[in-house]
């Protein structure tokens, strides 16, 4: 059945990289007998970075120090360390972080940095990740670090690529060998200033001249060639007809569990969409996709929700490995589907103002003086507003709900406003919170629908606070 050979398609692009990230943690299993293995780049602001200590530390715990060029600000180590490994560059005040899955060119810039800390699969405090290295290397691979580098790409003044001879979509800014000479890449950095706060994760990135760009951390990121599939995470990107689907869910192994960030794929035929009475053609899928790693087990499938509009589907199996030196892993998988309407205005597919869509936004709450409030009052929690349509909270993702309903303003002059139902309450902290409204409203006089508050009232209509102005658009 043509429909799930698209679903095996795309439950294989997730557990492949649980199965990457399984493999790395085999390797870093601190053995001595590692091959010397060697990294060379440059270490720059724009300016080099001369005389910095450069701090080599692999999956396997061994670490390797050297120091950059007096003039150029290049590097070259050599070691038995494994891959994935992470770099830290120091000098005075500044501390610059970078990592490599290969070895070769491994780059330490700004731009190095903010691509790990945009890397949802990694914590996002530098500092904490690189002195417990060996136990976190599992996390990062290939695929996920060309994603968070296409991420940053998308989000710098495209005239600043133009002055540089540069190609956003394509340019590899980790790998690529550069002269800290004010030329190509580096005349990019030249052109911009960054601040980063390691201990809260996040970072400012200002063009030299101009404002702060407010960082988009799910751009579309079409056309990118970083990672080799063409998808959209953190559920950025169009939701295009006629049928998207949202993945949500966890990978568990080697006592490791690997949270799926929502990721979106667009395009999709009506045939993709799941039906209850395909269990056999679904479960020949998993096997064709993960058949070759070991034996299937635990297989479990349902359809939990279907409407005209959309189809949510939950899938759980165990692969336990027959290949040496790659661990068992067990797969815990929710799909969304919307059945996108052309020209649809709100729901399963409907389209929520730029401003808004794809953004990920840590926001502060104020209770309201009534019981019975589901946050404390200065509480910050993240909200994800996806172009899909669903709204989820917190680094975990949780879905308040998939679809929104658009409500017109009694006023002309305010912008309409948007509303999530938590049907169940689980977003919001269990069943007594059920008929949770969140509702959205919007900065007045901002054509693009710029994110200013999110009330919050029960079921029977009652406000109960707000989440007012966001803190920082930060990384989960």
């Amino acid at each position: 059945m043509k429909s799930f050979s698209v679903w095996g398609r795309i439950v294989s692009m997730l557990g492949a990289l649980a199965v990457v990230l399984s493999l790395g943690a085999c390797l870093g299993d601190g053995s001595s007998g590692a091959a010397s293995t060697t990294l060379s780049g440059t270490v720059a602001i724009g300016a080099p970075l001369t005389g910095a200590t450069v701090t080599v530390i692999g999956a396997n715990g061994v670490t390797v120090t050297t120091t950059t060029d007096a003039t150029t600000g290049r590097y070259s180590v050599s070691g038995s360390f494994t891959y994935p490994a992470m770099l830290r560059a120091t000098k005075t005040t500044t501390t610059l972080y970078s990592a490599a899955t290969a070895t070769g060119t491994a780059n330490i810039t700004t731009l190095t940095n903010t691509a790990l800390i945009v890397n949802t699969a990694l914590g996002n405090n530098l500092d904490t990740l690189f002195a417990a290295w060996a136990a976190n290397a599992a996390l990062l691979t290939q695929a996920n670090m060309q994603t968070a580098q296409a991420i940053v790409n998308a989000n710098l003044p495209p005239a600043l690529w133009t002055s540089a001879g540069l190609t956003a979509t394509t340019y590899d800014f980790l790998t690529t060998a550069f002269n800290a000479n004010g030329v190509g890449i580096d005349a990019l950095l030249d052109g911009l200033t960054f601040t980063f706060n390691y201990g809260a994760g996040t970072f400012t990135i200002t063009p030299v001249g101009g404002a702060a760009i407010t960082f988009n951390y799910s751009p579309n990121l079409t056309g990118y060639s970083f990672g080799g599939v063409t998808v959209t995470v953190g559920g950025s990107g169009s939701c295009t007809v006629p049928v998207c689907v949202t993945i949500t869910g966890a990978v568990l192994t080697s006592g490791v569990t690997i949270t799926v960030p929502p990721t979106t794929v667009s395009g999709l035929p009506t045939s993709a969409v799941p039906t209850a009475n395909a269990v056999g053609d679904l479960q020949s899928s998993i096997n064709t996709a993960y058949g070759a790693l070991g034996t299937i087990s635990n297989f479990q499938y349902s359809i939990t929700s279907s409407t005209a509009s959309q189809v949510v589907a939950h899938l759980t199996f165990s692969v336990t490995s027959t290949i040496p030196n790659v661990p068992s892993a067990a797969y815990d998988l929710t799909y969304t589907y919307d059945l996108v309407a052309a020209g649809s205005g709100s729901g399963g597919g409907g389209t929520l103002p730029a401003g808004v869509s794809g953004k990920l936004v840590n926001m502060t709450y104020h209770n309201a003086a009534v019981s019975g409030s589901p946050y404390t009052n200065n509480q910050v929690v993240l909200f994800t507003f996806s172009s899909s349509g669903t709204l989820t909270l917190t680094t975990n993702y949780t879905t308040v709900a998939t679809t929104f309903t658009v409500i017109p303003n009694a006023n002309s002059a305010f912008q309409s406003e948007y509303q999530w139902i938590d049907t169940t309450g689980t977003a919001s902290g269990g069943a007594q919170y059920s008929g949770t409204k969140y509702t959205l409203a919007l900065t007045n006089n901002a054509p693009a629908g710029e994110i200013f508050e999110v009330n919050i009232n029960n079921a029977a209509g009652t406000f109960l606070g707000q989440f007012t102005t966001p803190v920082a658009y930060v990384s989960p």
